[in-house]
């Protein structure tokens, strides 16, 4: 649990978090984001397993979002959509008020996936990163391996499961 900020001021994870109804979930291919004004202050994905999940903070302006991605691999545009999907997280965020923010991809370097395809889906990720860093929107970039998580305005990262 120690790579867990808490388990928030309720002692609840992501998923009790979901079957209460305080979480706004992000279903597989959604972009969404919450601020301090939403209704949600949690925000969160799971059963990512061969899908990759995004997760964007801004702890400053109290904005989060996230991404699951899920990868058609029949198709070979399926790592562009990682991309497209982070963009879109990026232009979702900024709307809610962000502006600079620390990036957590979830179950990029890993996955039940081919190697292969694991190699593209991560040197994608981190053509991405770099993008972001150069136009100065990500200050830190974390690569995670979990299922599942839940970030939380006011207490931070808490575990999914």
């Amino acid at each position: 649990m120690d790579r867990f900020e808490s388990l928030g001021e309720n002692g609840l994870t992501g998923r009790e978090l979901r079957h209460q109804g305080l979480l706004e979930y992000v279903e597989i291919d959604q972009v969404k984001a919450i601020n301090d004004r939403d209704k949600y202050h949690t925000i969160g994905t799971s059963a990512l397993m061969e899908c990759a999940g995004v997760l964007l903070v801004d702890s400053g302006r109290r904005v989060a979002g996230v991404t699951h991605v899920s990868f058609d691999f029949a198709r070979r545009n399926w790592v562009d959509k990682l991309e497209n999907k982070t963009m879109d997280l990026v232009k979702k965020a900024n709307s809610k008020g962000g502006r600079q923010y620390h990036l957590r991809w979830y179950n990029v370097t890993t996955g039940r996936r081919d190697y292969a395809f694991t190699r593209e889906i991560t040197q994608r990720a981190q053509k991405v990163s770099e993008q972001l860093k150069n136009s100065r929107k990500i200050s830190q970039v974390e690569y995670l391996l979990e299922e599942g998580f839940a970030y939380d305005l006011n207490d931070g990262l808490l575990p999914y499961y």
